[in-house]
C-alpha cells in the first residue's frame, strides 16, 4: 500500500466489524497521516479491534519494520499497534471519561483549593 490510500472500517460488535485477511507480504510503507477511515456501527464499544489479520494463513507477514507510533494526525498514536507475535494490525478502543467524572475533578479542586490555609 502506498500513499493516497484510504482505508475504511466499519467497527461493530466484537466478529462482526471489518476485517483484512492477509494471505501474502503486506508493507505500509510510503504512507502518511488520515488513512485510516473508522466508524462506528451496532455494538462498537471498549475493546480490541483486529483490522489485519495475517495469522490465519501461518506465513503471511505485513512488512519488516512496521511501526504506527507515527501517526500524526488521525488521533491513533498509541492505539493502533503491529501485534508481533501474530502479525495482526490491532486498534484499542478506550473508554471515554464521562461529564460526571470531569465535573467531579472539578469540584474537588475547587474544594483543595478553598480549604488550602492562606497566608497573610
Amino acid at each position: 500500500m502506498t500513499n493516497g490510500v484510504q482505508l475504511a472500517f466499519e467497527l461493530g460488535a466484537p466478529g462482526a466489524s471489518d476485517l483484512v485477511i492477509v494471505t501474502n507480504a503486506l508493507a505500509f510503507t510510503g504512507m502518511e497521516t488520515n488513512w485510516f477511515v473508522l466508524s462506528a456501527v451496532s455494538g462498537f464499544g471498549v475493546g480490541t479491534y483486529t483490522l489485519f489479520d495475517a495469522l490465519s494463513y501461518g506465513s503471511s507477514t505485513l512488512g519488516s519494520g512496521t511501526n504506527f507510533d507515527d501517526i500524526a494526525g488521525t488521533g491513533l498514536s498509541g492505539y493502533l499497534w503491529l501485534d508481533s507475535d501474530n502479525q495482526d494490525v490491532k486498534l484499542t478502543v478506550v473508554p471515554e471519561p464521562s461529564a460526571g467524572v470531569l465535573v467531579g475533578i472539578g469540584l474537588l479542586a475547587l474544594l483543595a483549593l478553598r480549604r488550602w490555609p492562606r497566608q497573610t
